[in-house]
């Protein structure tokens, strides 16, 4: 087993706005699998599985024709949806929301649209 880490360029595209380049996430991941397999002489023939860790709700879209990014991954850190998560507290939406989701309804949280299905 081996294992290998790579830091990626954060995207600031306006105030409290967080994105990574989903293309860069993909390249990032499969240089530190290069690597990885360098370390140990191994082929793509002698990998049974891989485990990824990201940061957990960081969010990409991918077009399910071409596989590519529709845009830049969206990152936990990003703060575009607070104003939805307020609307949602407001409502009393709050215990619902957890009870769904597991998760307390924060900016931090991308899946709120969830909620409203």
């Amino acid at each position: 087993m081996q294992r290998g880490t790579e830091g990626i360029y954060t995207v600031l595209p306006q105030p409290g706005w967080v994105e990574h380049d989903a293309d860069e996430i993909w390249a990032s991941m499969l240089g530190v699998a290069v690597e990885a397999m360098n370390m140990i002489n191994a082929t793509a023939e002698d990998i049974a599985a891989i485990g990824i860790t990201n940061q957990r709700e960081t969010t990409i879209v991918w077009d399910k024709e071409t596989g590519e990014p529709i845009h830049h991954a969206i990152v936990w850190q990003c703060r575009r949806t607070s104003e939805y998560c307020d609307t949602l507290k407001e409502k009393g939406l709050t215990d619902k929301f957890r009870e769904k989701q597991v998760l307390s309804l924060m900016h931090i949280f991308r899946h709120e649209g969830k909620m409203a299905a």
